[in-house]
């Protein structure tokens, strides 16, 4: 087994001809850092600064994967991150959770291994074919399975069949051109089944990835393993101290002014020599990169702009306002923030469906394009164990509401009118963590865990929103996180493809393979669907204790989850979730020519006219009007792929190891 280090600096790596600083050891740079230590010289060292624990990745919270979302709050393994408040989801915050420690968010998902579509991707700035060769580097270190049937997912798959969606068996999204037929986004055609990153615990690596073993448990395959300790280059690297783990946050990014081997003419570039940072005593540290070494960030959507926009790179107005020195004008670090919203609804199930669980608590999932008037939109519901997303219960039922609302410049009338809501909000505020401690502690009682277990979530989710928020820094103090702006359904055209969305799931749950199962909706539940909760109650005591079956005399025209219109444009105001996919925060554009000297790519109008266009990086992965600076991880993704964004992540983390070591010595992609 391979174990990271946090003494920093080794003797290797001191005296090496080249050393790269990698910031951030998530999912794109484990594959990253894989992929490098794979083709740099031996004379090259990797310095990795991780500000969770190298040791991560082993959690027993992590390598379980149905406790994805207990790793979620466990903070030896993750960290959540606060929206500020939004006003088009009722001025509630939303919580998002990122994996920290080597491994990052690919600790702590769900362990799904899904890739973009073909079309996601035809508009990055790399050509098909390497994104393409980069997929099969990642699936071959991660060797995927499929998700395997369960009772469950067999009856969901039929309640689709039976509201006449054709349903697929493909175990992937779709990354090259197919037949027409094949497609599964089309309006009325769902895919089924999903990929998964698992393998049995005795450590045999399925390599079909057409099913599981027949018995066994499994355990989560994290990036780290798969990229660096499975690997002979990075572990022997790792060993001999050609690769450094240093436990530690990076503040800024350090530059010098100027480049020797700047062409004449060419306008000033920031020449980036180092991190500085504290490490985990509180001790500050600079890890310097030298020779043909370059510093690289892979902190993530919301780490890597924070990092830019700390180290003077960044919109010059917003670095002003905080006040922090402008280095580099460059306006679309943070500008954008792209996510998917996730709607929840949980239900209480009776019968054999929920006896079986899955390895992942997700047991299938659907896609569907459905029409609206501004063209197709992907909608993808799935369901999972209730009792595997209780620790998200708090997250789930108890929106994050501000403490009071704001009445600054309005007249009195217009204060005391709001006087009943402002109290009301304030108790809320203080009754909520009590209320989310009381959850988290009945979760746990013997009578209600079993209950959870016979619960399942029916989770809603938009694949293509237009709606986008943004990462910006509330104060230059590096300890301080970043205030995010999630945007979730900002654009109203996302609530109103969520609509249908809704509409679709409704069909499913009241189709007749899953309506004689599903027995009592716990969200939208009482708040939101008072007389039909009450109803099932009622349905419920009379069928266990009478054994009367009574059908729901009020069901009729409620198409959206048991909802009027307007009560369910107010439940997905109030409840819809980020889905934890955030990306796009510093995005990679095409330049019209690049043509690299030494590695540091030349910086001139074309840096100028990428960067207008809201680019903050090229084809090469470096900032743009920088040399030494690269970017890989999902921040530089130029468009939200229509799928979870892990295996994406760790594409780009591939792709750009490619690109760095081909600048240097040339290699070749294979």
């Amino acid at each position: 087994s391979t174990t990271a280090s946090s003494t920093f600096p080794s003797e290797f790596a001191s005296h090496a001809d080249h050393r790269y600083v990698v910031v951030g050891g998530g999912s794109a740079g484990c594959a990253l850092i894989g992929q490098l230590l794979e083709r740099l010289p031996q004379s090259s060292a990797v310095v990795l600064v991780e500000r969770g624990c190298p040791e991560a990745w082993r959690s027993p919270s992590v390598e379980n994967p149905t406790l994805w979302s207990a790793a979620c709050r466990d903070p030896a393994v993750a960290e959540t991150y606060l929206s500020k408040p939004q006003p088009q989801l009722l001025q509630r915050s939303s919580a998002h959770p990122r994996g920290v420690g080597v491994g990052g968010c690919g600790n702590v998902n769900a362990a799904f291994h899904i890739h973009g579509l073909h079309e996601d991707y035809a508009s990055w700035p790399w050509p098909l074919e390497d994104i393409e060769l980069a997929i099969q580097t990642v699936d071959q270190h991660m060797q995927p399975l499929k998700l395997p049937t369960t009772p469950l997912g067999d009856a969901f798959a039929g309640a689709l069949n039976v509201t006449q969606f054709d349903c697929t068996d493909n175990s992937e999204f779709i990354t090259t051109d197919v037949p027409e037929h094949e497609r599964v986004w089309e309006e009325g055609r769902c895919n089924t089944r999903v990929r998964v990153a698992l393998r049995s615990v005795a450590g045999d690596r399925v390599i079909s990835g057409d099913s599981f073993p027949q018995s066994g448990h499994f355990r989560r395959v994290t990036p780290w393993e798969a990229f660096v300790a499975e690997s002979p280059a990075a572990s022997q690297a790792l060993a001999s101290g050609r690769l450094q783990v240093l436990h530690g946050r990076v503040v800024r990014v350090v530059f010098s002014e100027g480049d020797a081997d700047r062409p004449a003419g060419a306008s000033s570039t920031l020449v980036a020599v180092g991190a500085q940072g504290v490490d985990s005593h509180g001790h500050a540290f600079e890890a310097q990169c030298w020779g043909d070494g370059e510093v690289i960030l892979c902190g993530g959507a919301f780490e890597t702009p924070k990092l830019l926009l700390l180290s003077g790179v960044g919109p010059a107005g917003h670095l002003r306002e905080v006040g922090i020195p402008v280095l580099l004008d460059l306006p679309g670090v943070g500008t954008r923030l792209l996510e998917h919203p996730l709607l929840p609804v949980a239900n209480l199930c009776c019968g054999p469906l929920t006896r079986c669980r899955s390895p992942t608590s997700v047991h299938a999932t659907a896609v569907r394009g459905l029409a609206t008037a501004g063209g197709i939109r992907q909608v993808m519901l799935f369901v999972a164990d209730g009792g595997a997303c209780a620790p998200l219960a708090s997250e789930l039922l108890l929106p994050r509401l501000p403490p009071y609302c704001s009445t600054s410049g309005q007249g009195l009338g217009s204060c005391l009118s709001k006087l009943p809501l402002n109290l009301a909000l304030a108790a809320w505020w203080c009754l909520r963590p009590l209320l989310a401690r009381l959850l988290d502690l009945s979760a746990s009682l013997p009578g209600v865990n079993q209950l959870l277990c016979r619960s399942v979530a029916f989770s809603l989710a938009l694949l293509d929103p237009t709606s986008s928020g943004s990462v910006r820094l509330s104060s230059k103090d590096p300890a301080v996180p970043p205030l995010l702006d999630s945007g979730l359904l900002r654009d109203s055209a996302d609530l109103e493809a969520l609509q249908l969305g809704a509409e679709w799931a409704t069909d499913v749950l009241s189709g007749s393979v899953l309506a004689d199962s599903v027995c009592l909706g716990l969200l939208p539940g009482p708040l939101h669907t008072p007389l039909r909760f009450s109803w099932q109650v009622l349905q419920l005591l009379l069928q266990v204790f009478c054994g009367i079956v009574v059908p729901m005399p009020f069901e009729g025209g409620r198409r959206w989850l048991g909802m009027s219109l307007r009560g369910f444009h107010r439940f997905a105001r109030l409840h819809v979730q980020p889905f934890h996919h955030a990306c796009g925060s510093c995005p990679a554009g095409a330049r019209s020519s690049f043509h690299p000297t030494h590695g540091d790519p030349s910086s001139g109008s074309d840096d100028v006219a990428a960067a207008a266009l809201g680019a903050v990086v090229g084809p090469d992965f470096c900032v743009l009007g920088t040399s030494r600076l690269r970017l890989a991880d999902a921040s530089v993704f130029p468009t939200l792929p229509r799928a979870p964004t892990a295996a994406s992540a760790m594409m780009v983390g591939v792709l750009a190891a490619w690109r760095v070591a081909d600048s240097k010595y040339g290699c070749a992609l294979n």
